[in-house]
């Protein structure tokens, strides 16, 4: 039934989530630079809507569905995604404290924001073009 999910497939899923959800930071970042915070506010709830989806989509994969799908995971994509996750599980762990942040206590968003900037930036680097996906 679920003959499709291929560790090559799985990983590229993951990249193109992490692609697409990027997006919508840079078009959040952008609109905070312009002044624009609502939008700024709106996309990052977005942002953060569809980043937990495809964690808690993926978790549910690797966990419930496939089990034994990190298994069969090259050494080298078992490395490569040891590096991703050292980024992105504290990416996931900032994201309701970012929204949390940003709604209600602004001076810890700016300096928070700088924290998941960075954490952020290395999940896009190690999930896009670290992850081997052949």
């Amino acid at each position: 039934m679920f003959d499709f999910l291929t560790p090559a497939n799985v990983i590229l899923g993951l990249k193109i989530a992490v692609g697409a959800v990027t997006l919508i930071f840079l078009a959040s970042t952008i609109s905070i630079l312009l002044k624009k915070k609502k939008l700024h506010g709106l996309l990052n709830t977005i942002f953060f809507a569809l980043t937990m989806t495809a964690v808690i989509a993926f978790e549910v994969i690797i966990r419930f569905i496939l089990p034994d799908l990190t298994a069969q995971f090259s050494p080298e994509a078992k490395r490569a995604l040891g590096i991703h996750l050292f980024f992105s599980i504290p990416s996931a762990l900032l994201l309701p404290a970012m929204l949390w942040t940003g709604k209600k206590h602004h001076r810890l968003h700016v300096p928070l924001a700088v924290v998941f900037s960075t954490l952020w930036i290395g999940t896009v680097v190690t999930g896009i073009f670290f992850l081997p996906h052949d």
